[in-house]
């Protein structure tokens, strides 16, 4: 199995435009039971926030074909109090409630999806997504971008064993749905660093 992640200028390179690898990414989203939004409205929000936030995601491609992604932004204040609250919908994530610059404070990040085709999931590929993460994230600092804490709204069991080997922990119920979890952004980099090399 070929496995890369893909930053939006290496998608650009292909041929593959956010708008389409957002519609491919959706897709995966709707098969695997995770869409909470009307199909389109999702790929139309997230178009603007993936434009915006290039350091901070990937793409998974396996064997040449988009299969995945992962992703993070930075959430206004107001935003980011709603998810310390539990009380952040994910229709709030758009580019109207992103923080516009990360070099002028400490910034909290809030990890917004982790999706992998249904086909690829349990297939030992775990590894290589912490690694992409540990090589993004990483970079950050020297970006002058200060993070404190990257938080997570996780709903699944999956996602908590996943989260919780980088360090997440429990930290709110969702009043939507599931829970919120939280780490520091050094706990996260150290164990992601760990991960990484296993």
């Amino acid at each position: 199995m070929d496995v890369k992640f893909l930053s939006k200028s290496d998608l650009a390179h292909l041929g593959i435009s956010v708008a389409a690898f957002l519609e491919l990414i959706t897709k995966i989203d709707e098969e695997n039971g995770l869409l909470e939004e009307p199909f389109d409205a999702v790929v139309d929000r997230l178009t603007t926030v993936f434009d915006d936030t290039e350091d901070m995601w990937r793409a998974i491609m396996i064997d040449g074909k988009v299969k995945g992604y992962w992703n993070c932004v930075a959430l206004d204040d107001k935003h980011q109090k709603l998810l310390e609250e539990g009380e952040l919908l994910e229709s709030y994530i758009n580019k109207h409630n992103l923080k516009k610059d990360l070099h002028k404070e400490k910034n909290a990040l809030l990890f917004d999806s982790v999706c992998l085709d249904k086909h690829y999931q349990k297939k030992g590929l775990s590894g290589l997504i912490y690694k992409s993460i540990y090589d993004t994230l990483r970079q950050l600092p020297s970006k002058n971008c200060d993070v404190s804490d990257i938080w997570a709204s996780i709903w699944s069991d999956d996602g908590i064993v996943f989260f919780s080997r980088w360090g997440f922990a429990h930290h709110k119920k969702n009043a939507h749905n599931g829970a919120i979890y939280r780490v520091s952004f050094d706990e996260a980099i150290q164990k992601l660093e760990k991960l990484a090399k296993a």
